[in-house]
């Protein structure tokens, strides 16, 4: 697992670098603009936990960094969870069932020229092990053969 230090640093402090300085600067590569205080790591990080992304996973974390943050592409958060994507077919007249939220996340995965413009898409988990509607692909399968990344919403909400 990778630890940042994002904590030591004020907002406004983290804006001021351009995007993939600050990047670099979250692997180690580059070195932070001023010198901050350094944290105890915690018990856990520092009895076996990696601390910094290092090596072939560093090379790896960069390159994906730099993909995900080229320009003029974006983010597409397609993690909406049954019951708020159900608030967004309602609105539509649409019924909030598998076969509809399963069809609704193809057409916005198969959107003709959608690779030009997104870079990643974060998903909601029952997305991540969902197919399109013929079976033939799984969702992050189908957006990595457009070259889009694929991330997890990892929080289950309040």
């Amino acid at each position: 697992m990778f630890y940042g230090k994002l904590s030591t640093w004020t907002d406004a402090e983290l804006l001021k670098a351009p995007l993939t300085e600050r990047s670099e600067m979250l692997l180690g590569l580059r070195p932070y603009p001023k010198k901050v205080k350094k944290e105890e790591p915690k018990k856990e990080e520092a009895k076996g936990g990696m601390m910094h992304a290092s090596g072939d996973f560093k090379d790896e974390l960069m390159r994906t960094a730099k993909e995900i943050c080229a320009p003029g592409k974006g983010i597409l958060a397609a993690d909406e969870s049954t019951g708020t994507i159900g608030k967004r077919f309602d609105g539509i007249s649409v019924e909030n069932n598998h076969a509809n939220r399963q069809a609704y996340r193809e057409l916005l995965f198969t959107a003709p020229g959608i690779e030009q413009y997104i870079s990643g898409v974060i998903m909601y988990d029952e997305t991540v092990k969902d197919t399109t509607v013929d079976k033939s692909k799984k969702f992050p399968e189908l957006l990595r053969s457009r070259g889009i990344h694929c991330g997890i919403k990892v929080d289950t909400g309040l």
